[in-house]
């Protein structure tokens, strides 16, 4: 276990500064609803101006603002896929400078093929930015659940702790090192398992019947799956950075 906390990296006020100037939609569900209570906690918010709403009107979505829905249904991928791309066509394409959808930790588990989903998410997201192109569109990783402890796995054996196990979490690091391969240097990733498992510091980094992996970092967690108060505002902090970089293109 690491020995201390992971830090918080705030964004810098020209960031949040740029931010506030761009129009963002975010499909999510429970651990992007962290992020967003993240986005609205970061120190220098309410002074850029950033506007967070929750909206699938594209007519109420004014430049400047953070536009987001609860898109889908937890443990269906497809079903947030299928939304997006509706929302999307819609007209909220048309309406926002960035658009992005996560699929949650619950989406991916040992059970998922993998392959499939990794292809349906990532031919969605391209189908979109050819048909609006002048949104861009960008990928995002999915979330992680926290290392089992003793209480855990005496449920798993009950088959109360599903989706939750080291074997859930290798899927999604097969997932996330696929959407890294093909995204990472494009700028338009935003990586928020790395970020819940401060990966950039090898001790976080586990095996798995061979397999490595990563999970949430406790000192960023609330549950096993979800985002405390640090853990929102570190996502939160990377989509800001992410979103700036795409739009200055570095």
């Amino acid at each position: 276990m690491r020995p201390d906390p992971l830090a918080v990296v705030e964004p810098t006020t020209a960031e949040l500064q740029s931010f506030a100037t761009t129009t963002v939609f975010f499909g999510h569900q429970s651990v992007g609803a962290n992020v967003l209570e993240g986005l609205a906690a970061l120190d220098g918010v309410d002074a850029a101006g950033i506007r967070i709403i929750e909206s699938t009107d594209a007519g109420s979505v004014a430049p400047g603002t953070v536009a987001h829905a609860y898109i889908g249904v937890n443990g269906a991928p497809q079903s947030k896929l299928d939304a997006f791309v509706e929302l999307m066509d819609s007209g909220m394409a048309e309406a926002v400078d960035f658009a992005l959808l996560k699929l949650c930790y619950v989406d991916i588990d040992a059970h998922t093929d993998v392959a499939a989903v990794l292809a349906a998410y990532t031919d969605t997201i391209a189908g979109l930015q050819a048909r609006h192109p002048e949104t861009t569109f960008l990928y995002a990783t999915v979330p992680l659940a926290t290392a089992r402890d003793l209480k855990a796995t005496v449920k798993s054996w009950l088959g109360r702790d599903a989706g939750m196990g080291p074997e859930d979490n290798v899927a999604r690091q097969q997932f996330n090192a696929a959407l890294r391969e093909q995204f990472a240097d494009t700028g338009l990733l935003f990586d928020i398992a790395a970020v819940e498992s401060g990966m950039d510091q090898s001790a976080s980094a586990r095996t798995h019947n061979g397999a490595d992996y990563y999970v949430l970092d406790d000192s960023f967690a609330a549950d096993p799956g979800h985002l405390n108060a640090d853990g929102a505002r570190a996502a939160a902090a990377e989509l800001v950075r992410t979103i700036d970089a795409a739009r200055s293109g570095t």
